[in-house]
């Protein structure tokens, strides 16, 4: 179980509990030091927020999302104090941050984000290198904070500003942290933000980058010892994903990247199903149908209708909030894959 969206509000004039009603998932709320906060947990259900919350000399240290290599973390966080080795997600991120500082983050995979409240009313707030969990500031009467901007648009319909559809759409490229409403603005991935309030309530945001990439001198390694370390790095990611007693599904267009997934997972176990999407227009069912002779996996094929593509597409908008094309069209095909495969999972 985890945090997977939160919603804050500074100093509200009502209590965002009053909104609740026109949420569809169970929360639970939060007051720290002004900031009235809501949390949404996956899956839905009661939860103790203890499990993610840490407190330390009067500071609250919160963890949403699932970082995904938080045992090597651990290990990391053991050289410095033995209490990590039994410490919530939350302690241990606090004390790496306490001891490194913010780049400390850049080590973290997954989709998380990192909240820090101080009693003066400060908070820090730490998005993941690849902003897959994203950070969202809404500047109206009152100060938002969000995960999810849906949230707030359910709690406050009226809240957003949006650009002209056609200004959006025209427009062929948008910046890592372009969202399409006018009095919202989005944390770049990497990112740090300290918020601040001063004597009169006003608020300010200062951001800087713990993530920043640089290229390096080129690095002339053996071929075959290049080839193996990649090998490696492949054959356990790979092996980690399928160590499961749940089905295994993967989707093989016959491509080069999917006939290597799928060749080094049938290589851990012989149950392995395949999946190819397409459109009666387009599809690369007869690459996939290939592959799947050669590695014995049981194959199926969905042909997606213009209709199911585009529902697929409002749903990755909506859901995922992502706002550029590309995006939107990988992520479309999968979310009707997702749709079909409830269906198709219950007959293997």
């Amino acid at each position: 179980m985890a945090i997977y969206s939160f919603t804050m509000i500074y100093n509200p004039d009502r209590c965002l509990d009053s909104g609740i009603n026109k949420l569809d998932r169970n929360v639970e709320f939060l007051n720290l030091y002004g900031w009235e906060i809501l949390l949404k947990f996956c899956p839905p259900s009661p939860a103790q927020v203890t499990e993610f919350l840490h407190v330390e000399n009067g500071i609250y240290y919160l963890a949403i999302g699932t970082p995904i290599n938080l045992e090597e973390l651990r290990s990391i966080a053991s050289i410095i104090t033995a209490e990590s080795l039994t410490a919530i997600g939350a302690r241990i991120l606090a004390i790496l941050q306490q001891t490194y500082g913010n780049h400390i983050f850049s080590l973290v995979e997954g989709a998380f984000n990192f909240l820090t409240f101080y009693p003066d009313g400060r908070i820090l707030i730490v998005n993941d290198p690849l902003a897959l969990q994203p950070v969202n500031f809404i500047q109206d009467k009152l100060f938002w904070i969000t995960s999810e901007l849906k949230t707030v648009g359910q709690i406050e319909p009226d809240l957003f500003e949006f650009y002209d559809e056609n200004t959006v759409v025209h427009s062929q490229t948008h910046p890592d942290d372009f969202v399409p409403i006018k009095n919202a603005e989005r944390l770049k991935p990497g990112c740090a933000a300290q918020i601040d309030i001063d004597g009169l309530g006003f608020i300010s945001i200062a951001k800087h980058q713990y993530l920043n990439l640089h290229l390096v001198p080129p690095q002339y390694i053996n071929p075959k010892i290049a080839m193996c370390s990649v090998y490696n790095l492949l054959s356990e990611s790979v092996a980690r994903s399928v160590r499961s007693t749940k089905t295994i599904s993967i989707p093989l267009s016959g491509g080069l990247d999917s006939s290597i997934v799928t060749s080094l997972a049938t290589r851990y176990r012989n149950d392995i199903n395949t999946i190819s999407i397409g459109s009666s227009m387009s599809n690369e069912y007869e690459f996939a149908q290939i592959v799947s002779r050669h590695l014995n996996t049981s194959h199926c094929e969905f042909t997606l209708s213009d209709e199911q593509i585009l529902q697929g597409a409002h749903e990755a908008i909506y859901y995922n909030e992502i706002f550029d094309g590309l995006s939107v069209e990988i992520q479309s095909s999968l979310l009707c894959l997702y749709r079909l495969l409830k269906q198709k999972m219950e007959s293997w």
